[in-house]
């Protein structure tokens, strides 16, 4: 029992750490794909990770993702 809840801990932190960093990895991306598809277009780029969670299935997969590898590595080193 105690093997699951270490592992779920060190899972949620994975995917806090995930939260955490993804802004600084994704939207450097977004902005570049933005610049270079409308070049001459002024004007700010928004960002709204609310909305991204209520319309993207991606968004929901790639947290789970995070949350599997962080318990996933736990456990197995745990395990072992």
């Amino acid at each position: 029992m105690m093997v699951y809840l270490k592992s779920a801990a060190v899972g949620l932190c994975t995917l806090i750490a995930f939260i955490v960093i993804s802004p600084f990895i994704i939207l450097p991306i977004l902005t570049y794909q933005y610049r270079r598809q409308f070049p001459n277009r002024p004007g700010e780029i928004g960002w709204d990770p609310a909305s991204l969670l209520k319309h993207s299935p991606l968004a929901w997969f790639l947290l789970f993702i995070a949350f599997a590898i962080g318990f996933g590595w736990k456990y197995r080193q745990i395990t072992r």
